[in-house]
């Protein structure tokens, strides 16, 4: 039908805006920890030099992030594999035992964030190579781990205080889309979807300057 090539064409422009976001993202957070690199030495440094001495990291940080990524995935397919024989060789009372495990979770997510950090200054500041980068950071996190755990704590209660200050506005660009929807008449609607429409177009450089701001202090 018609819909298959706007389908597809979807999926090509998500896919594509995911990757620019994705190398975007990687040099902004290469160039931030050659800054603060930099900064702790006691030099100047400007935007563009923060940007080509992160773009200097560039393959390195994204190894790391592929590296994550698949590392992620293959835990989670043979843990939900896991969990759905368990589930089934047991008729469901596996679910009960693995609602503390899920708990435990919480504290590892914390502790493989920051240790990702960690493995990307190491590739930064070190200058060396995705699976050293792994090995340099583990080091330190044996020889500094009450260090390490303030440090994750910091990382998850300031992506938290982020997170809701980003969210907030964001949620507040709905509410006149709701309020038409529930008035019920169409111009209402319209005008509801026009009004959180051209709030959205207003807000997005507002909250990209906000989240680069917050994001590089949390960094710091």
């Amino acid at each position: 039908g018609a819909w298959i090539p706007i389908v597809i064409g979807v999926i090509l422009l998500v896919l594509f805006v995911s990757l620019v976001f994705l190398v975007l993202g990687v040099l902004g957070q290469a160039g931030q920890i050659a800054a603060f690199g930099r900064a702790d030495e006691g030099h100047d440094i400007t935007l563009s030099e923060a940007f080509r001495l992160g773009s200097e990291h560039f393959w390195r940080l994204l190894g790391i992030r592929i590296t994550v990524w698949v590392a992620g995935l293959i835990i989670g397919v043979v843990a939900v594999v896991a969990i759905v024989l368990l589930t089934v060789g047991t008729l469901g009372i596996a679910l009960i035992c693995l609602i503390p495990l899920l708990c435990l979770l919480i504290p590892v997510g914390i502790a493989v964030d920051a240790y990702i950090v960690i493995t990307m200054v190491a590739a930064v500041e070190e200058g060396v190579g995705v699976f050293e980068s792994f090995g340099k950071a583990w080091g330190f996190v044996q020889k500094n781990l009450g260090s390490v755990l303030v440090m994750a704590v910091i990382l998850v209660v300031g992506g938290g205080i982020v997170s809701a200050i980003l969210f907030l506005p964001l949620a507040a660009i709905v509410v006149p889309a709701i309020v038409g929807g529930i008035t019920g008449s169409d111009t209402a609607l319209v005008s509801g979807l026009a009004i959180s429409g051209l709030c959205l177009v207003l807000a997005i450089p507002v909250v990209i300057v906000m989240s680069g701001i917050l994001t590089t202090y949390i960094t710091g």
